[in-house]
């Protein structure tokens, strides 16, 4: 468990080191097309480029997810945040990444028959490569190293642990680490990192549709996301019993996470249809489910029933849109009862 833990921690400090009295740049004001829509901006769809084509697409606000969130949450009490800040900040000093020049991160993730496997590249953070694996040495990590198109890849030896959520399972065997130069390192399953330092020389747009549900995003949220369902993953849904067999009908669900000043926290998710009745058997179905949680749930933990109760759905023309959103007090009394 030592190395699992440790290997996840070294992943998180290159997405970006907690360090006392730093200060960020806000991020550029987004950019909006000719039609007043929100545009995605230039440097995410560079970024997106380097990915290979997947099922899922997003892309992360990194000084907004660990440098703004987590000390915050440390200062409500919440269990493990303070050790993990400390622990991020003693791997940063060990690599010498500048948490200056941290802005961004994009993800990839392909699912095949519920299982996940993906990639994270990450923009301003490129240790250099002995400290890296000095580090690893540190922790008792075992690696092995090959070389790619003139490109270093260290791959972990022994995979950690694969988390599963539900029926979905994460692929963690093969997890390898690279750096692609110009201040971007990839973290993810061995082959999808090879493709990214392929495609560094020959970099592909994201699909068009993937792209288009981006800028319907929040631009100032800490993470935007975009899901192509695929036929496959549709009719997966389809077979699971009547509930989801209005999921079956959403081709894209696009969705943003943020925090608020106060540390409220939001979730929005729209789902699109080929129909309005499609829309809105998806919308009578995504409430049922939530139903049925309050049911299940009803004599278990008070915290899950309290997150289900602020669900909202509604539903517009082939559109079905999802919200919810959490109160600073919530996390406040959330954090306190598990003081």
């Amino acid at each position: 468990m030592r190395r699992v833990s440790t290997f996840m921690l070294i992943v998180l400090s290159m997405l970006t080191p907690v360090r006392g009295g730093v200060e960020w740049q806000g991020a550029p004001a987004a950019s909006q097309n000719s039609d007043g829509q929100p545009a995605l901006a230039a440097q995410d769809e560079r970024l997106l480029a380097l990915l290979p084509p997947a099922d899922l697409v997003g892309v992360v606000d990194l000084p907004s997810l660990l440098v703004d969130l987590l000390p915050r949450l440390d200062k409500l009490g919440v269990k493990g945040a303070s050790s993990l800040a400390a622990e991020l900040n003693r791997i940063a000093t060990a690599l010498g990444i500048e948490p200056k020049q941290l802005r961004r991160a994009v993800f990839s993730i392909t699912l095949e028959s519920f299982a996940a496997s993906g990639l994270v590249l990450i923009e301003g953070a490129d240790p250099d490569q002995k400290k890296v694996e000095g580090l690893l040495k540190g922790y008792q990590v075992e690696y092995r190293s090959l070389v790619h198109e003139g490109v270093t890849i260290l791959t972990l030896a022994s995979p950690p642990q694969a988390p599963a959520l539900g029926p979905l399972s994460i692929n963690t065997s093969d997890i390898s680490y690279a750096s692609l130069g110009e201040g971007r390192i990839v973290i993810g399953e061995l082959s999808r990192v090879r493709q990214a330092i392929e495609r560094r020389l020959k970099p592909a747009p994201p699909a068009g549709v993937q792209a288009t549900a981006l800028r319907e995003a929040n631009p100032a949220s800490m993470i935007r996301f975009a899901f192509i369902l695929s036929p496959e993953m549709r009719e997966a849904a389809s077979s699971q019993g009547d509930l989801f067999k209005s999921i079956a009908a959403v081709s894209v669900l696009v969705g943003d996470l943020g925090v608020g000043a106060d540390l409220a926290l939001s979730l929005n998710a729209v789902m699109r249809t080929p129909t309005t009745r499609d829309a809105q058997e998806l919308e009578q179905g995504l409430k049922g489910l939530v139903n049925l949680g309050r049911v299940l749930l009803a004599s278990g933990d008070p915290n899950l029933t309290a997150i289900i109760n602020q669900v909202r759905i509604s539903v517009k023309d082939r559109d079905v849109a999802l919200k919810i959103a959490l109160p600073s007090s919530f996390i406040e009394q959330m954090s306190s009862k598990k003081s």
